[in-house]
């Protein structure tokens, strides 16, 4: 897998939160991990489709998940992760996999990609890539929490 490709959804995670909610997110050092992927609070996946085959996969511990919503929802109070809160961390990483397929057609050759609904877990979970190699990137948000943005794909475009 090509560094490259995880790019997109890293510039796409940031614009989001800088033009959306005017804040930064300070990026980690990019990592090369392997299964399995363990979420011990929250993850959310998505599956990449067309040009391209694989997952992203959003995991962060509850904290941050509530922070996200709060932050979708102008400061409300999250106190728990319930239907209205998952609801929005599936659209709010839903955005992010969305803006990223319009960052995918920069790409020399450009990748046309779709994306799968996002899958929301709860508690620990091993998760295993189908493509095999596996790039990790904290995204540390302002509240010094960190989602950690795994992505494992691979490429179907012919060069």
């Amino acid at each position: 897998m090509k560094a490259e490709f995880i790019n997109p959804f890293i510039q796409s995670f940031s614009r989001i939160f800088k033009t959306q909610f005017n804040q930064e997110v300070e990026i980690g050092q990019i990592s090369l991990t392997k299964a399995p992927i363990i979420s011990n609070d929250i993850s959310v996946v998505i599956g990449i489709t067309t040009d391209m085959s694989g997952q992203i996969i959003f995991a962060m511990e509850e904290n941050a998940a509530k922070y996200i919503c709060s932050t979708m929802m102008m400061g409300m109070e999250v106190a728990e992760i319930d239907d209205m809160a998952r609801s929005a961390i599936q659209e709010f990483f839903n955005w992010v996999c969305g803006h990223s397929a319009e960052e995918f057609l920069q790409i020399d050759p450009p990748h046309t990609i779709d994306i799968t609904p996002p899958m929301f877990n709860v508690g620990k979970v091993e998760m295993y890539a189908a493509a095999g190699v596996i790039l990790l990137v904290p995204l540390k948000l302002q509240n010094d929490s960190i989602v950690e943005l795994y992505v494992s794909l691979k490429s179907k475009v012919v060069i």
